[in-house]
């Protein structure tokens, strides 16, 4: 598993607020005729999905949705309790790749102090 942990860093939604974001896929993708739409999109060529995804509509993100089935609850409540497959896993990361991130700019200790003091005040560091 590469870039990803147990703990998501962003808010966790359910899947009804996804529900709008996947029928405009689903309409983009010329499946919005079809009875069973994940169907027709896992159909797709790759690279037809892939150019749909990649576009600014789509590329806001698709976090876990907490749907009580596959997700759930959320992901530090079940690390606490143990509440998860128990299976071995090799997580990983990728070099610098937090850079995509965090602000552009930041190049010493002065600018990262200037950054986190202007957008999160009640830090005040310094």
């Amino acid at each position: 598993m590469e870039s990803g942990n147990p703990i998501y860093s962003s808010a966790t939604n359910g899947s009804d607020w996804y529900q709008p974001q996947y029928a405009a896929l689903v309409a983009a993708a010329g499946c919005g005729n079809c009875t069973d739409s994940l169907s027709c999109l896992r159909g797709l060529p790759l690279f037809v999905l892939n150019n749909i995804l990649n576009t600014t509509q789509f590329n806001s993100g698709w976090g876990p949705a907490l749907d009580g089935d596959l997700i759930a609850r959320l992901g530090s409540e079940q690390l606490a309790d143990g509440s998860f497959v128990h299976v071995p896993l090799i997580s990983g990361a990728n070099t610098d790749e937090g850079t995509a991130f965090s602000p552009i700019g930041i190049n010493n200790t002065g600018d990262f102090e200037y950054y986190l003091n202007s957008e999160f005040p009640i830090l005040a560091i310094g």
